[in-house]
């Protein structure tokens, strides 16, 4: 069995709290990240399993990038249908440039962002912009 970690934990919770709040707003997990094409993972295996050396079987991979590089962990829109970005941080994590970069963005184009750091922020966050 996979052990879940804090931020993994907070993300899931965080979503939760958002949708116990359908009337406010409507999120989800945010992914990011990179993987490689399917079929260049296979003539990889297939060069490894031949005996050809790791570095030169790893040329043959071809990766692929998806989502956008600083955006936050959860992103969704309010029953406005104005933008939000919840970033989850544990402990003493801060943001990195990218993500700051990503949260200025937002909030210069109307939209709303935070950083939760603890379950029921986000429920705080979300009654604090809609009773203004």
């Amino acid at each position: 069995m996979k052990v879940k970690n804090a931020h993994t934990i907070l993300v899931q919770e965080t979503i939760l709290e958002c949708g116990l709040m359908f009337n406010l707003c409507r999120v989800w997990r945010n992914e990011t990240g990179m993987g490689y094409t399917k079929s260049s993972v296979k003539i990889f295996m297939a060069q490894l399993a031949s005996g050809i050396p790791l570095w030169k079987a790893q040329k043959i991979l071809r990766p692929v990038h998806y989502g956008f590089k600083g955006s936050a962990d959860i992103i969704g829109y309010l029953w406005d249908a104005r933008m939000i970005g919840l970033e989850i941080k544990i402990g003493k994590d801060t943001q990195s440039e990218d993500q700051e970069l990503w949260q200025k963005q937002l909030e210069a184009k109307g939209g709303f962002y935070k950083v939760i750091r603890a379950k029921g922020e986000a429920k705080l966050f979300l009654e604090g912009i809609y009773n203004g």
